[in-house]
């Protein structure tokens, strides 16, 4: 029996290494933000630090709740090679 491959959106369990990944940001300012309690700390399964997806996925909603877009909304005709 083969096993589907998953792809980054329908894990459960995100490593680390795939947080930082997904936030565009270093493995340092996910410690960072650990210890200012910025995000909750990760579980640690065997020797490697997991979030859920879902909590993730909350997180980044909350971070943009109440935000106002900056600078002017781009126009993806602009960006588009002619």
């Amino acid at each position: 029996m083969q096993r589907a491959a998953t792809t980054h959106s329908e894990q459960i369990l995100l490593s680390l290494t795939t947080v930082a990944e997904l936030l565009d940001v270093p493995k340092s300012t996910l410690y960072a933000w650990i210890r200012k309690n910025e995000i909750a700390p990760p579980v640690k399964l065997g020797k490697r630090l997991y979030w859920k997806r879902a909590y993730i996925d909350a997180w980044v909603d909350q971070r943009f709740e109440g935000k106002k877009p900056r600078g002017r909304p781009r126009n993806t005709l602009e960006t588009l090679p002619l």
